[in-house]
């Protein structure tokens, strides 16, 4: 084989050059592609509901809890609730204008046994004027020791420890007999045969019964105000209970 022949067989060298570049420009293409295309696969992985997915899948139907749902108030029926128990109201007694067989009888003393006297001290309630309340005490009925002659209410005005207290004003006011009482006001330590601070009133000349149209209160005489509930009371036409016995004790 001459020279020449030989020259023309070997490559050129810069088409070999040209070759090679292709060559490594699509591997490296090729290398990127798989990179970037792994990474998608792993971001839709992570995320299907990214922008990139072109197959994203159906949203998930939000759900509620399972059991069965708690009824409202509004549910329930008024006829399920149990009914109230009704309470029957005690009938208040019925007062006769005459002493019936059975009846109150006359007490053997002017004045009834009254709860022993308090040792300790005690604030003692007091009115809505600020001063003591006092609680009426009866009434009891007994016969007067003038005899027939007249209807009278009598009684004590005591503190809680059972020490007597004077210039207390007992009024009693009302009706007898359909006419109005026009009587003066008694005084505490007026008529200290029933105590030292007994007091008494004369309602009427003879004994007349009457139903609750008689009332009596406790007044104070640094008060216009009353400092005792009001008592209404019962009269009788009975010459054994003319006298009426009323105690105004100063409340705990």
């Amino acid at each position: 084989m001459d020279a020449f022949d030989f020259n023309d067989d070997k490559p050129k060298k810069g088409l070999l050059s040209f070759s090679g570049g292709i060559w490594r420009i699509g591997t490296l293409y090729f290398i990127v592609a798989t990179i970037c295309l792994a990474l998608f696969f792993v971001y839709t992985y992570v995320d299907p509901y990214n922008s990139f997915n072109p197959w994203p899948p159906p949203p998930p139907t939000e759900e509620g809890p399972v059991g069965t749902p708690t009824q409202s108030p509004t549910d329930i029926v008024p006829s399920s609730l149990p009914s109230p128990t009704v309470t029957e109201t005690q009938e208040l007694p019925t007062f006769t204008t005459e002493p019936t067989p059975g009846g109150p009888t006359a007490t053997t003393a002017p004045f009834p046994t009254i709860t022993p006297f308090l040792t300790e001290e005690v604030t003692p309630t007091e009115s809505i004027t600020g001063l003591p309340h006092f609680k009426a005490d009866g009434p009891f009925y007994n016969e007067h020791q003038d005899g027939c002659s007249g209807m009278y209410v009598a009684g004590i005005v005591w503190d809680i420890y059972g020490n007597p207290l004077t210039h207390y004003i007992v009024r009693v006011s009302g009706t007898l007999d359909g006419v109005p009482l026009n009587i003066e006001d008694a005084t505490s330590g007026s008529a200290p045969q029933y105590d030292p601070s007994g007091w008494e009133v004369k309602i009427s000349d003879t004994p007349i019964a009457s139903s609750g149209t008689v009332y009596i209160e406790l007044y104070s005489l640094e008060s216009e105000d009353p400092i005792s509930d009001m008592l209404i009371f019962v009269t009788y036409d009975s010459c054994s209970m003319n006298l009426i016995l009323i105690n105004f004790i100063q409340d705990q």
